[in-house]
């Protein structure tokens, strides 16, 4: 099964149906990374969904590691808005 998400010009194809989809989240001040994901080598964190979160000051921005198909729409971390696809 494929599924396509759309949103503000984005167009990305996610495959199977297990998703993760986080929205509308705001935070003051957040110790460390402001949006932290994390999996194994030999089972990445897959097909990750953010939307509309907010963070106004945090040390880091964002902290990946062992992810592939992460889609940041409209995260806006330390007053600067972070790019749709994370490296």
């Amino acid at each position: 099964m494929s599924l396509i998400t759309k949103a503000k010009g984005l167009n990305y194809t996610l495959q199977n149906s297990l998703i993760f989809y986080i929205e509308n989240i705001s935070s003051s001040t957040v110790d460390g990374c402001g949006i932290y994901l994390s999996g194994f080598k030999s089972n990445p964190l897959t097909k990750v969904y953010l939307s509309n979160i907010s963070i106004e000051k945090a040390t880091t921005d964002y902290c990946l590691q062992n992810g592939t198909d992460i889609v940041f729409d409209a995260l806006k971390v330390n007053s600067a808005v972070l790019d749709k696809k994370p490296k």
